[in-house]
């Protein structure tokens, strides 16, 4: 009897077994179906959402500017952009694009870029300041683009200005 008994626990004990490995297998087939889940969800939605959220900023970045003959003008004379030029620093290995800024009406930082073309027009980077500005200052500016192939820089371009 005790063996029969026995024999019959060991049979339970091994059908226990088989159910806490099927629960084991079934709960990590679970938790890989939630990292694909979530995976593919970024993938396809993460696109998106930076869309979104450039659209959302655009719409606060009211900065206007027009350019007309090595000047621009930022968000109707509030701010002057003169005498813009271009050149390639042999010393520094770095392409500079400088002018001078009149600040007209209150204090901002500037951001401004500058597309920079190489001789077959393709753009190869961009050169970038930012400048705190006091109401009534001006201030000389550089926008530097300083990757190894500066020196095949040969124009450039406004390519954004942003006021906070």
């Amino acid at each position: 009897m005790k063996k029969d008994k026995n024999k019959i626990e060991d049979i339970e004990d091994k059908e226990v077994e088989k159910k806490e490995i099927k629960v084991k297998k079934s709960n990590k087939t679970r938790n890989i179906i939630i990292i694909l889940v979530v995976i593919f969800s970024l993938y396809f939605l993460l696109p998106s959402i930076t869309i979104l959220g450039t659209v959302f900023f655009d719409i606060f970045d009211n900065t206007k500017y027009i350019e007309s003959n090595n000047s621009i003008i930022v968000d109707n004379g509030e701010i002057i952009l003169k005498d813009i030029k271009g050149y390639y620093d042999t010393n520094t290995k770095e392409y500079i694009v400088y002018g001078y800024i009149d600040n007209v009406n209150k204090n901002y930082t500037i951001d401004i870029e500058y597309n920079v073309y190489d001789s077959n027009n393709f753009v190869i980077g961009t050169a970038y300041t930012s400048i705190d500005m006091k109401k009534g200052e001006s201030y000389k500016f550089k926008a530097i683009y300083y990757e190894a192939d500066a020196s095949e820089v040969v124009n450039y371009k406004i390519k954004d200005i942003n006021l906070y």
